[in-house]
């Protein structure tokens, strides 16, 4: 292999990650749609631009909690404790745990 193979090696990879993510982007917005805004623009040459805006951040909470034996949050913002459950209230797994 040469240095133009690695290149395009290279390339391949970066359009198969980026797939990776807009499956994954379209996958929760499908399991979850009242959590995303999506869009998509015409961008000239370089093609179209898709965005997915997240708009609860239990959905994401729930990705890694539902793993994760303790979730410690630590912020100077988690008071009052009603805005961060009304935040995270999508998550079934911050809810299974603040019904514990």
């Amino acid at each position: 292999q040469g240095p133009a193979a690695a290149a395009q090696d290279a390339a391949l990879l970066g359009v198969l990650g980026r797939l990776q993510e807009l499956v994954t982007k379209l996958r929760l917005a499908a399991l979850h749609p009242d959590s995303y805004v999506l869009g998509v623009k015409p961008v000239g040459a370089t093609g179209p631009s898709f965005a997915a805006w997240l708009m609860s951040p239990g959905v994401i909470f729930d990705t890694f909690a539902t793993q994760a034996r303790t979730v410690v949050l630590a912020s100077g913002t988690l008071a009052p404790m009603a805005a961060l459950s009304s935040e995270l209230a999508p998550s079934t797994a911050y809810v299974a745990r603040a019904q514990a």
